[in-house]
């Protein structure tokens, strides 16, 4: 009789064991189903949805428009002046002109003018058109002068700076400013979308990491579990302590916490990620990259020279010293004296009849040159003092940059390098844990070993993963990290 309970029991034992295993392993298929069935997105397309959904990218590419614009806004200067009056003028007495009471006149003018950047000399055009008329006393002395007249004018004038201004060094500054400045937008506005970029891809590698570390801790807690059937078989046969059982029960309590606190990091940050691209479905999507490739990294030194002569940073601040430079020569350009040649030519004729006034046959001519030079010119030479003062720290600068972002970019390189050879090292830990999970149950299976040495050995080979992918997510952050550094990040 006794037997036959101890048999009945063994059988309930093993079906509850069969039913408590499939349940398990029915889970972790349908888990894994789950995640298989799910549409994934890379890396890389992940940063082009970003790049066409984005609004800063838009707003990055405004700044070099409105840059543009301003630019153009400049070329006004060269623009055609017109401008045109009329003048009334009324005279009830003249003391010079005998017998003159009174006098009303009426003139119409109009000029053009243009200033040219590449002489730095200004042209004008005018024309004048005046009629008068005049009352004399009843003297019959003055009753053969004429009661009205007609003066017309045309003038052509052009004035050239010799010294300073010559070829229009300083009507061209602003423009030629504004040429460098729009290049520093342009590769600012680049600097800005790749540090953007960079950051969203180190998000997207946490998204990575959470969703394989979901899994070590799903595989974990599944072994916490058994480990507590185990235990509470072996209790009720008492062949361990209830102690055990509740080691085994905070076993899976902690590993249940474990769970909830990566899903909830996982659930967040794809919520972040889904507002950041605009995408309410990247929620049901999983990431899909090589959180354990190795990347060919070039050569220290290569990677150095090509930082000098091609990064981006530098290139900023080396487009700032053309800034200054042509500040310079402008300051320079403004000690000079001023010499102006001014050449001018005119026909007019005053007719008291008013088709032969607009026969202007009377010509003029005149040339001009005006001298002016500043006792000190105090301003002119402080500007340029100051600029030559900030040359020399721009280029302190520049090699200070140089100087740190090499020194950054150097220590990045040998954490690749280093991480490579830890990575390898993490690898030759996970086999050594497998090989002890399966020496561990060979023993436990001759019934010379514990099966809870069989779980705390999977409990290390699964701690040994979960940290060989904790360092693959800092090697992929340093490589990004790079990336972006090189200017690489935009262009792939």
């Amino acid at each position: 009789m006794k037997i036959m309970s101890i048999m009945k029991l063994c059988l309930i034992f093993i079906f509850v064991l069969l039913n408590f295993s499939y349940t398990q392993v029915h889970s972790n298929v349908l888990n894994e189903r789950n995640i298989e069935n799910r549409e994934s997105i890379t890396l890389i397309q992940f940063l082009e949805n970003l790049e066409q959904s984005h609004p800063l990218f838009e707003r990055e590419q405004i700044n070099s428009q409105i840059a543009r614009e301003e630019q153009k806004s400049l070329t006004g200067a060269e623009n055609w002046i017109v401008s045109s009056g009329v003048i009334l003028n009324h005279m009830s007495h003249s003391p010079v002109t005998a017998g003159l009471e009174s006098a009303n006149g009426a003139a119409f003018f109009s000029s053009v003018s243009r200033h040219f950047w590449s002489t730095g000399g200004n042209l004008s055009a005018g024309l004048t058109l005046g009629a008068n008329t005049l009352n004399y006393s009843s003297d019959t002395i003055y009753s053969s002068i004429a009661d009205a007249n007609f003066d017309n004018n045309i003038s052509l004038s052009y004035s050239q700076p010799l010294l300073k201004n010559l070829n229009g060094i300083l009507s061209k500054l602003e423009y030629d400013l504004k040429t460098i400045k729009i290049d520093l937008t342009e590769m600012q506005t680049l600097e800005n979308q790749e540090d953007f970029l960079a950051s969203s891809a180190q998000s997207f590698l946490n998204w990575v990491f959470y969703a394989a570390e979901i899994q070590l801790v799903q595989e974990r807690l599944q072994l916490s579990r058994e480990s507590l059937h185990d235990t509470r078989q072996k209790r009720a046969r008492n062949l361990v302590d209830e102690v055990d059982v509740i080691r085994a029960k905070n076993s899976v309590s902690l590993s249940e916490q474990n769970q909830v606190t990566v899903e909830s990091n996982l659930a967040a940050l794809s919520k972040q990620l889904s507002i950041l691209m605009q995408d309410d479905d990247l929620i049901g999507k999983s990431p899909q990259f090589d959180l354990y490739q190795i990347h060919d990294i070039p050569n220290l030194q290569l990677v150095i020279d090509n930082f000098k002569q091609d990064s981006r940073v530098l290139s900023q601040l080396k487009n700032s010293m053309q800034q200054l430079e042509l500040m310079r020569r402008a300051n320079k350009e403004s000690t000079k004296p001023d010499l102006n040649l001014t050449a001018q030519v005119a026909t007019k004729k005053s007719d008291d009849n008013f088709s032969d006034a607009l026969v202007m046959d009377k010509p003029e001519a005149s040339l001009s040159l005006t001298y002016t030079f500043p006792l000190k010119n105090t301003k002119a030479r402080t500007d340029l003092l100051v600029t030559d003062l900030q040359i020399v720290q721009l280029n302190k600068q520049i090699k200070e940059l140089e100087i740190t972002q090499i020194s950054v970019l150097s220590n990045i390189l040998v954490q690749l390098k280093q991480l490579e050879k830890i990575l390898e090292l993490n690898k030759q830990q996970i086999e050594l844990a497998k090989q002890k999970t399966v020496a561990e149950i060979s023993v436990y299976n001759h019934g010379r070993g514990d099966f809870t040495n069989v779980i705390q050995s999977q409990d290390e080979e699964e701690r040994a993963k979960l940290t060989y992918a904790k360092n693959a997510l800092i090697y992929q952050k340093l490589h990004i990290e790079y990336l972006s550094m090189t200017d690489q990040l935009l262009q792939n």
